[in-house]
């Protein structure tokens, strides 16, 4: 932006406000944290030796049919082929769903990812059926595809990846670029409008990967200090009680839109980069990051210090996550490798600390985990296992 880019979400072209030294700061400091917390150990657990799962086809076939089951549910229960055929557009499909978004949202971003990671960890240990697990991501990765979220298609996956991926080495990452950037590059194509060429897609993928993701953080930045004191970081907090609770609690409802507005992080972002109600009220958000959550947080002067806030919570996180997994705890594995995919990662993306403790994220782990001790259980008792 600060080269003069055409951004299509703030209508119009970037000039030098020194943003990208800023980013520089927020980089280093983000990074410190994680180096500083990842010398501390934070949980110490005894080696275990878990329920011992041998990876026979009965065990397969059950993680496939849940897979698949799940897959016909989005698909053809809540209409998602429409999606995929162009029958429907996307932010419509999204608010249509109503109150069975919930249900979408739960399979999508708690019951399937996780069952990958578990899956993945029974496939590491008997060291046996990576290409089944393959098989099972690409279904997921489909499955996603129905919500009509590009990026979701690789989301869904990223909690097995950390599992057999938890120690990164240069090769694994380039892989994973390599097939993360052609899955977007597909599903863009997929999702393109008639009159677009592939040369549109690619420019659409490129600048979906530069400029959208850092135009709103240079807008931020380029606001003036009461600009950005105005932003009630603080009020976005509510939602976290769920909305239920949080219109009973506040009064506030979606009938009284501006106030409304103000309470959610991500309409309150796209309003405050000059969008109306009427976009808003359509399902349209602009892309925001963590960086332009720590200018809110702290100002011009002291982000930094959410940065390097931000960067130890991610390094605590994963701390743990590699403490269960190398313990073969491998349920709670499964469910922080989740946790890592959609509301860390989440969270540094779009900027919006709630993920990390919403209501729904907090159901989503207590569920995914009983569900996991439930199937644990059918699997290991069951004598054709034995």
């Amino acid at each position: 932006m600060e080269q003069g880019a055409y951004s299509i979400t703030l209508k119009g072209n970037g000039y030098a406000n020194n943003v990208t030294n800023a980013y520089i700061i927020h980089v280093i400091f983000f990074f410190a944290g994680v180096y500083l917390c990842s010398k501390i150990k934070f949980l110490k657990l005894e080696h275990r030796s878990p329920n011992t799962i041998a990876i026979k086809r009965i065990v397969y076939s059950r993680f496939f049919l849940i897979i698949l089951f799940s897959l016909i549910i989005v698909w053809f229960g809540f209409g998602g082929i429409k999606v995929m055929l162009g029958g429907i557009d996307k932010a419509q499909f999204r608010t249509s769903l109503g109150p069975f978004g919930a249900l979408m949202y739960l399979l999508v971003k708690s019951i399937v990812p996780t069952l990958l990671a578990y899956y993945a960890c029974l496939v590491k240990n008997n060291n046996n059926g990576y290409y089944r697990l393959y098989l099972i991501c690409i279904i997921s990765s489909f499955l996603a595809l129905g919500l009509g979220f590009k990026a979701l298609s690789i989301t869904i996956v990223l909690p097995a990846f950390f599992i057999l991926k938890n120690k990164l080495n240069l090769l694994s990452m380039m892989k994973y670029i390599f097939i993360s950037v052609g899955v977007l590059f597909s599903t863009a194509y997929i999702f393109k409008d008639e009159n677009t060429d592939i040369l549109g897609v690619l420019e659409f993928v490129f600048e979906r990967a530069t400029i959208i993701q850092g135009d709103v953080a240079w807008y931020v930045w380029n606001s003036t200090e009461k600009a950005i004191k105005n932003f009630e970081l603080f009020k976005t907090l509510y939602p976290a009680i769920g909305e239920s609770n949080f219109a009973l609690l506040t009064g506030v409802t979606q009938s009284n839109y501006d106030v409304w507005v103000d309470y959610h992080f991500a309409q309150s972002l796209t309003r405050f980069v000059g969008y109306d109600n009427n976009a808003l009220q359509y399902g349209f958000t602009v892309t925001g990051n963590v960086f332009s959550t720590a200018v809110f947080a702290l100002g011009k002067q002291f982000f930094w210090i959410y940065s390097f806030f931000v960067g130890s919570v991610s390094a605590i996180v994963y701390k743990i996550f590699i403490e269960l997994l190398n313990k073969k705890y491998y349920k709670l594995a499964s469910v922080i490798a989740s946790f890592m995919a959609f509301s860390v990662i989440g969270w540094i993306n779009s900027g919006e600390i709630i993920k990390l403790f919403h209501i729904s994220t907090i159901f989503y782990l207590i569920f995914s985990y009983l569900l996991l001790c439930f199937l644990e259980k059918r699997l290991t008792w069951n004598n054709e296992l034995k």
